[in-house]
């Protein structure tokens, strides 16, 4: 389940926090400042998903996005 927060996206398993993305907004612009995934869920695509919904929902909101974190900048490169 995702949640969507003033400044970051949360993505829950049940009640536990899998991982979430925070960002920034100023004006139609959203940089997206850190990308984290509790230990335990990494290397199982968690990151992946979290940046695809993000991208995904501010795109819809016709938000431009600015890539400051690496994992972001990297899997923006990768053009998932």
């Amino acid at each position: 389940m995702y949640i969507v927060e003033d400044n970051r996206i949360v993505l829950k398993n049940n009640e536990e926090i899998v991982g979430h993305v925070f960002f920034k907004k100023e004006g139609n612009v959203v940089s997206i400042i850190q990308v984290y995934v509790d230990s335990k869920y990494r290397s199982l695509g968690y990151a992946n998903k979290l940046m695809a919904y993000t991208v995904n929902y501010f795109k819809n909101k016709n938000m431009k996005l600015e890539m400051i974190c690496s994992y972001a900048k990297k899997w923006n490169e990768r053009g998932v």
